[in-house]
């Protein structure tokens, strides 16, 4: 089998690619000193722009070409926050890595915003929470009449249907589910807007159309900041 060497040009476009990569690896052994450290960086893609958490010491065309070195990520599109994510999941929940995230897109949207200025978050996780409780507990925390709850539509919702009619008749039980979650601080993007003074403004059904919306049943949350 051939082995083709890189050329020079080729390797000196592969040195500071290498370079940041046994820095970052080094850094990330002390989690706290590396987010303590960690710089905010800004890449504008027209209409929306990424807001991406790197090490200390990276290159900005290095960050925005090799997504692989980004510690945690965050999205805006005019007033709407969106898609936080913790990259380098080691480094712990999006509430304790994301926050500077959060402030950067405020600082930038706040400005000239006439809006208000919103997060949609995902609800990753509430399906399997729904589906691991007793539905009589559930009923009883939530208070909800029997004519609103119906444990084999909120089962199949939970399970990823696809029939709008059958979301339909156990949305309301689904919403009331939903704001559950999040009350209990088990929806982990809701709690990193709730720790940046963002209150609930509704449950979005059926909007995550994401490869993890069976995760939630489809169902995001919309925040607004004061």
């Amino acid at each position: 089998m051939m082995t083709i060497l890189p050329t020079t040009t080729s390797r000196q476009l592969l040195l500071p690619f290498v370079r940041q990569r046994r820095f970052f690896f080094a850094s990330s052994t002390d989690h706290t000193t590396l987010l303590q450290n960690a710089v905010v960086h800004r890449l504008d893609h027209g209409q929306y722009q990424e807001y991406v958490m790197a090490a200390e010491g990276m290159e900005p065309e290095m960050v925005q070409k090799v997504p692989q070195l980004h510690l945690a990520r965050l999205f805006r599109r005019d007033t709407v926050l969106y898609g936080a994510k913790v990259v380098n999941s080691t480094l712990g929940v999006a509430k304790d890595v994301c926050g500077q995230l959060v402030d950067a897109a405020l600082e930038d949207t706040k400005g000239g915003a006439t809006a208000p200025v919103k997060a949609k978050s995902t609800l990753t996780g509430l399906s399997a929470w729904v589906l691991a409780s007793s539905s009589s507990s559930l009923q009883e925390q939530l208070q909800l009449p029997e004519s609103t709850w119906n444990t084999t539509i909120i089962q199949e919702i939970a399970n990823g249907t696809d029939d709008e009619s059958t979301y339909q008749k156990g949305q309301d039980a689904w919403e009331q589910l939903a704001q559950a979650y999040i009350q209990a601080g088990l929806a982990e993007e809701a709690s990193l807007y709730q720790s940046k003074g963002a209150t609930l403004e509704a449950i979005l059904h059926r909007q995550d159309t994401s490869d993890y919306s069976d995760s939630s049943g489809g169902a995001m949350a919309s925040f607004v900041f004061p």
